[in-house]
């Protein structure tokens, strides 16, 4: 590989790394490290013709959620982490009331659910991982 090659893609590694294992994270639990690193290593098999694209953050972004949903179909009957967050939330150590804090985390989890794809990683992105797109306020 190119030394070119390799800092483009350690770059684009280390920008966007922590967004992707957030965002993983908050759909696949443990198993967010996986579909990140696969993610990567499909980008930097892939970075020679991404440069040549009109969006390589939007093509990037394909690629880690086609690696979410191979991580989503290999689970098969683990339960999704949404259930697994609406418990967790109820078991911080500052809930006042663990049973309504239950309660509302699975009824907030269950509507952003049924949400479709792109409303539901708006609200993922915006509200469970803090990113906003830039040039917003």
């Amino acid at each position: 590989m190119g030394r070119d090659r390799a800092d483009g893609v350690l770059a684009f590694h280390q920008q966007r790394r922590t967004d992707y294992m957030r965002y993983a994270y908050l759909q696949l639990g443990s198993d967010a490290e996986e579909a990140v690193d696969l993610t990567f290593d499909q980008v930097m098999d892939r970075w020679p013709r991404m440069l040549q694209m009109e969006n390589l953050e939007g093509y990037a972004w394909t690629i880690f959620k086609r690696r979410i949903i191979d991580i989503h179909r290999k689970r098969q009957r683990r339960p999704e982490l949404m259930e697994t967050a609406a418990f967790e939330a109820a078991l911080a150590d500052n809930v006042d009331d663990p049973y309504d804090t239950l309660t509302d985390a699975i009824a907030l989890y269950a509507a952003v659910a049924s949400l479709s794809e792109r409303q539901r990683d708006a609200i993922l992105l915006h509200y469970g991982i803090d990113f906003t797109p830039t040039g917003s306020s």
